[in-house]
């Protein structure tokens, strides 16, 4: 199974960790840098584990990066990862620990999270093939 996922780039003390990953499309949205990467499930948890000792420490400013599957969700922050589905009913643990460490509620909705959306949001006509 292949796993996409959203990375913000500004998260990140080093962008070298990207080598890892299959970086699809980026998008500049504001000041932050968004990076469409896909990856396979087997890669998932080792690249989760680099990808968290990258991110800039949860103590100066909290993060999150999220990856999708079907009806799978993976939320990375510095410090804690959470499984859960695409059901925002589902993720309420994950959404309370972002607000607890000052992240605005707004910017806790991890989407893109299916292959529509994030096609939608980088301008890809289909992400299916890739």
């Amino acid at each position: 199974m292949k796993y996409y996922g959203i990375v913000i780039e500004e998260s990140l003390r080093s962008s070298a960790v990207l080598s890892g990953f299959d970086i699809v499309a980026h998008k500049r949205q504001g000041g932050w840098r968004f990076l469409l990467v896909a990856l396979c499930e087997a890669d998932l948890g080792h690249q989760i584990e680099r990808l968290q000792q990258e991110m800039i420490p949860v103590a100066e400013d909290c993060w999150y990066n999220h990856f999708f599957a079907g009806e799978r969700l993976v939320v990375v922050y510095q410090d804690r990862v959470f499984h859960t589905t695409v059901n925002p009913a589902d993720g309420a643990e994950v959404i309370q620990y972002g607000l607890s460490h000052g992240i605005p509620r707004e910017q806790l909705d991890f989407n893109p999270c299916s292959l529509t959306a994030a096609a939608a949001l980088f301008g890809i006509d289909s992400l299916s093939d890739i």
